[in-house]
């Protein structure tokens, strides 16, 4: 048995460098790239163009995110202090005696209170257009903090006629907001209140 035209095939040379050999391997499995070409400009630019909206995009959101935490620790100081002023008058209104100042239509500004221990108390808005609750006893204190603003300060008495044989019912109305910052917040408030003549009901148990 006799073998004609054998022929070996001699494999092909590899380069030493990495570079050349990964070059020539690339042109040998495709025609129809250059495989040493890297990103083409069009391709940097969609790039670019993808990064940027992400980026506004979480900055955006991380924004708005700072601005609603703003708002509600900003809103959070309003309540706050509108809820200690009207916790430190209405406790004050129970235990007092108050005669003569009906206002059923709620046009009155301050309210004064014949207290059994500390005496004679007013409370009202300050003439000075500053928007503050003042408290005088004798000496003026200022109840609301310096973030916040009242506009409104009312009150609505009825029962309180020296007549009339009934507990005064006092209805407190107040409007306040911040003073500073990108953005005013407003809150409205009221609540009603009966001042008892405690010294009265000690006298006639």
């Amino acid at each position: 048995m006799k073998i004609k035209n054998l022929k070996f095939v001699t494999p092909a040379k590899r380069s030493s460098n990495p570079m050349e050999q990964w070059s020539h391997d690339c042109r040998r499995m495709t025609k129809t790239r250059n495989c040493s070409a890297g990103f083409t400009l069009i391709e940097m630019v969609i790039t670019i163009l993808v990064f940027s909206i992400l980026v506004v995009t979480i900055v955006g959101i991380f924004i708005q995110a700072v601005r609603i935490e703003r708002r509600a620790v900003l809103a959070q100081q309003i309540q706050e202090n509108a809820m200690y002023v009207l916790e430190s008058i209405t406790k004050e209104i129970r235990v007092s005696e108050i005669v003569d100042q009906d206002s059923p239509n709620c046009v009155a500004t301050d309210i004064t209170l014949d207290h059994p221990i500390n005496g004679t108390i007013i409370y009202g808005l300050s003439s000075d257009g500053l928007g503050n609750i003042e408290r005088q006893d004798g000496s003026m204190t200022v109840l609301n903090s310096s973030v916040t603003q009242f506009t409104r300060f009312n009150f609505c008495v009825t029962g309180s006629g020296t007549s009339d044989n009934k507990s005064a019912k006092v209805t407190i109305l107040m409007s306040l907001k911040n003073r500073a910052g990108p953005e005013q917040l407003s809150v409205n408030l009221q609540t009603t209140v009966v001042s008892r003549d405690i010294t009265t009901e000690f006298q006639n148990p």
